[in-house]
């Protein structure tokens, strides 16, 4: 597997997309943190629109969808045998 720094010379198109990211980052048009959550968010929606190979707990679809806040694991084991 090839570490990004050989992927950045070697892969036109991972170039371009880290690229146009440090090119919206010396803008300030973006901060590092924001890229880091749009990556994992366009994995999130890439995931989700996929065939349902597995099924995320109600709990995870509602947090991801921003209809709850985070729970600890003993809320969510709660909130499972009450429903039950």
């Amino acid at each position: 597997m090839k570490s990004p720094q050989e992927r950045y010379h070697s892969d036109p198109i991972f170039r371009a997309i880290v690229d146009q990211l440090t090119a919206l980052i010396r803008t300030a048009e973006i901060t590092p943190s924001e890229v880091r959550e749009a990556a994992v968010l366009a994995c999130i929606n890439y995931e989700m629109t996929r065939v349902d190979l597995h099924h995320l707990p109600i709990e995870v679809e509602d947090w991801l969808q921003g209809r709850r806040e985070p729970s600890t694991m003993e809320d969510l084991i709660a909130e499972e045998r009450r429903s039950k």
